[in-house]
């Protein structure tokens, strides 16, 4: 898979590469388990300096997209076993992890009618 960064574009480069990189995790281009490319190898693709690519990895991280392991490089999480999240307050309380099976079928069923991933999220960013 190739991630392309517009350079012109309003939207920093960290954040085109972060929301690339959560669509074809989304998209099933790189499915659980999935050893992600290392910081060098998408800095040769993309033009970006490795410290960014490093920020972005780290806040997949922090999201629990992926997952970090010393010394073997950046793995797609199973986000069928999501890590445990509060329920938000509220009288319509129902568990985060419901809510992202919603929006992953949501997705899913998207890609399946023939979307791309932009025309997807075009979608999701409408609605919100």
């Amino acid at each position: 898979m190739r991630f392309h960064i517009q350079q012109e574009s309003d939207i920093p480069a960290s954040t085109q590469l972060y929301n690339q990189i959560c669509f074809a995790i989304a998209a099933r281009h790189y499915p659980p388990g999935h050893r992600l490319p290392s910081t060098r190898q998408l800095a040769m693709q993309t033009g970006l300096h490795r410290n960014t690519i490093s920020k972005v990895y780290r806040q997949l991280e922090t999201d629990g997209v992926v997952e970090a392991m010393a010394g073997s490089g950046i793995y797609v999480r199973d986000q069928q076993n999501p890590r445990e999240l509060k329920a938000p307050p509220g009288p319509r309380s129902r568990a985060l992890p419901d809510i992202d099976k919603d929006v992953r079928q949501s997705v899913d069923g998207l890609l399946n009618a023939g979307c791309t991933l932009q025309q997807a999220r075009d979608l999701f960013t409408r609605e919100i």
